[in-house]
C-alpha cells in the first residue's frame, strides 16, 4: 500500500476493534491500512498516551557556516585560489572552531552561489597579475591565420566587434567563395 496521511481517529479505531479481539488481518482488510502501522501506532500509543507522535520541537540542523564565515571564506580564497576542500575545512576548525565535513562545507557553499568556479573568479579578479595579462584573438581559414589582435586584460564586446569588423570581414571572399 502506498504511504497516505492516516487521521487519527481511524489509528484510534483500529487500535479499538483490536483490543475488542478482532483479528488483525480482518482490521487490516476493512480499513484499507497495513497490520504493521497496527504494531506503530500501539508502541506510540504505549509510549506518549496518544496514536499521534508529538512534534519535535527541533526544526533543522543548525547553521554551521555563517554569513560571516562565506564571507571570510570568500576573502581567503580571493588571497590564495588553489585552496581544497579540505584545505577551508581545516582553516574553520583551527581559526573558528567549527568541525564540518567535506560535503557540507561543499553543499553549503554550492547552496549560497559559492561554487568552486565562482571562487576562482573571484580570485583572478583580486589578482594584480592576472590584469595585466594579454588576451589574443585570432582568426584562421584552412591556409593558415588571416588576422590576430593582442589586448591588454580580456576582449570586450566592443573589442572583439571591431576586430571583426575591421581586421577579418576585409580579408575574407564574398559568400559563397568562389
Amino acid at each position: 500500500m502506498p504511504n497516505r496521511h492516516i487521521s487519527s481517529d481511524l489509528k484510534e479505531c483500529a487500535l479499538h476493534l483490536w483490543n475488542l479481539g478482532w483479528d488483525l488481518k480482518d482490521i487490516s482488510f476493512a480499513l484499507g491500512i497495513s497490520s504493521c502501522s497496527c504494531y506503530c501506532w500501539w508502541e506510540v500509543l504505549e509510549e506518549y498516551g496518544s496514536v499521534v507522535c508529538p512534534h519535535s520541537p527541533l526544526r533543522g540542523c543548525a547553521q554551521t557556516v555563517t554569513r560571516v564565515l562565506l564571507t571570510s571564506i570568500k576573502t581567503l580564497v580571493a588571497k590564495d585560489p588553489d585552496l581544497y576542500l579540505n584545505e577551508l575545512c581545516t582553516w574553520l576548525a583551527i581559526w573558528h572552531d567549527i568541525s564540518i565535513s567535506l560535503s557540507s562545507l561543499c553543499r553549503t557553499l554550492n547552496d549560497t552561489g559559492l561554487s568552486h568556479k565562482v571562487l576562482q573568479k573571484i580570485a583572478l579578479e583580486q589578482d594584480e597579475i592576472c590584469h595585466a595579462e594579454y588576451s589574443l584573438c585570432t582568426a584562421m581559414t584552412v591556409d593558415g591565420y588571416i588576422a590576430a589582435h593582442v589586448v591588454e586584460g580580456s576582449f570586450n564586446a566592443e573589442q572583439f566587434y571591431n576586430f571583426i569588423a575591421e581586421e577579418v570581414l576585409p580579408q575574407m571572399n564574398p559568400f559563397p567563395a568562389e
